[in-house]
Order: C-alpha cells, then structure tokens, then sequence
C-alpha cells in the first residue's frame, strides 16, 4: 500500500509540476571602469525605485522538458543592497533615500544632487532539454536600469540606462529541483553587469563631476 501510494504521489507531481522558489541574489563585486582615479566629491542621494526594484515573477520554463514547472522568483532586496553596495565606490558621500529630494531640501541638507535608479527592464527564460543521463537546464535574464540625475538646483545632468545579460547551465536535477538555483545564479551574473555600466556611465559622466567644481 505504501509503495502504490509513493507511485501515485511520484506521478501526480510530474504530471502536475511545481514552481520553485528562489530569492535574487545580490550581486557580485562589481569591477569600476573609469577614467577618473578619485571618486565624484560631494553628499549624494541616491533614490532606489521601491517599485519598480522589489518584484515577484512566475517564470514558466518554455521548453518541453520541464514545462510543467516553473521558478517563483522573488527579487527581494538584491537590487537594492547591490545599488548601495556599488554606490558607495561611485561618490565620496552617499545618502540611499526612497523619495527625491526637493530642491529645498538638497540646499539645507547640502545634498550636492540626486541620482534616481528605477529597473526599466526584465527579461526572464528558462528552458530544458533532454540529456542522454540526465536533462540539462539553462537560464538566461537581462536587466536594464534607468538612471536619472539631477544637479542641486533640479538641474538634468544624466539621463541613460544601463543594461546587462548573465546565463547560467546546469543539471535539471530531480522533478526539475535545481532550475530555480540555476535561474538565480543568471539572475546574479546580469545584475551585476548591469551595475558594472551603470557605475561606468555614473563616474565618467563630466556633467556630474562639474556639479561640484
């Protein structure tokens, strides 16, 4: 009885699938391209779009191995301690903050000026295919960042994105189990590429450092 009840339950869960949870990781240490050998002088706000940059996504693997699972992917804080994290190599002084500062309040607070970072884009895959001892899986992501700074006054010192891709291979694993630590580590690898062109963009943008000539 036991053993039809094991069969029937291994069964039911091919047949049915499940999603897989997986929490972003934040990312790696990210490699500072710039021309200038100091950082950008000044106290800066640096505003994180809660929004746009906390997030949960059903990802559904688009192959026929493994279609009927799927990652429960949960952003969580990763690109936000990731932000702080890069941040604080860009500017000598650097304040995280969850709204704009006004122009009032730069001036009384001495904020040199702000730069507001939003994720404009994400784009998630996984997909399966069989192996000849086991089924192996990759995932792929890419992410884009919006970057909008502004000098003390509400002047417009930078507007750009900055994007980045990572994959990641591995076995399925048992019931696909390991789709969601393979989903996570392309996750990882695209968030931190994303932030290596923005920190670029960032500290070698002259409009910003002539802020605070």
């Amino acid at each position: 009885m036991k053993y039809a009840s094991a069969i029937i339950l291994t069964i039911v869960i091919f047949v049915t699938g499940c999603a897989h949870k997986v929490t972003g990781p934040a990312a790696t240490a990210v490699k500072l391209r710039s021309s200038y050998s100091e950082k950008i002088k000044g106290d800066w706000a640096v505003v994180i779009d809660e929004g746009s940059t906390i997030f949960s996504r059903d990802i559904e693997v688009s192959s026929f191995v493994c279609s009927t699972h799927s990652v429960a992917f949960d952003s969580g804080d990763s690109i936000q301690v990731s932000l702080t994290n890069t941040t604080k190599n860009i500017f000598e002084e650097v304040t995280i903050r969850k709204t704009n500062p006004t122009i009032d309040d730069m001036k009384r607070e001495n904020i040199s000026g702000y730069v507001l970072i939003s994720l404009d884009h994400f784009l998630p895959l996984v997909e399966c295919r069989a192996g000849f001892w086991s089924d192996k899986c990759r995932g792929e992501a890419e992410i884009v960042l919006g970057i909008d700074a502004r000098g003390q006054t509400g002047e417009k010192l930078l507007g750009t994105t900055a994007g980045g891709r990572g994959h990641s291979e591995g076995g399925s694993g048992a019931f696909c189990g390991n789709i969601g630590k393979i989903f996570g580590k392309a996750y990882q690898k695209a968030l931190s590429r994303s932030l290596e062109e923005l920190a670029e963009k960032v500290s070698n943008s002259k409009q910003i450092r002539k802020e605070k000539e």
